[in-house]
C-alpha cells in the first residue's frame, strides 16, 4: 500500500510540474499577437493545419506555437493525466 501511495504521488507531481509550465508559457503566448506569429513563420499554416475524414482545422490562426504543442504533448503523456483510462487512449468506445 505505501509503494502505491508513494507511486501516485509522484505521479501527480510529474502532472502538477507539467500543467504549471503549461500554465506560466500560457500566460506568456497570450501576450503574442497572431499577426506576428503569422508573419514570423511562413510555413505556420502547412504545420498546424491538419485534414482528415473531410475536416480541416487549422490550428495556425490561434495562439499556438511549436512550443505549445510540445507542452500540451507533455502533459497528456503525464502519468496522473488520466489518459490510461480514456477511451480515445486505448481504441474502445
Amino acid at each position: 500500500m505505501t509503494a502505491r501511495v508513494v507511486l501516485l504521488t509522484k505521479r501527480r507531481r510529474i502532472t502538477r510540474t507539467a500543467w504549471a509550465t503549461l500554465a506560466s508559457y500560457c500566460k506568456w503566448v497570450s501576450k503574442l499577437h497572431l499577426r506576428q506569429l503569422v508573419a514570423d513563420d511562413p510555413k505556420r499554416v502547412e504545420r498546424l493545419a491538419v485534414e482528415a475524414v473531410g475536416l480541416y482545422l487549422d490550428y495556425s490562426r490561434n495562439r499556438v506555437t511549436d512550443a505549445t504543442l510540445r507542452l500540451l504533448f507533455t502533459w497528456r503523456k503525464s502519468p496522473a493525466c488520466g489518459h490510461e483510462s480514456m477511451p480515445c487512449s486505448t481504441g474502445k468506445t
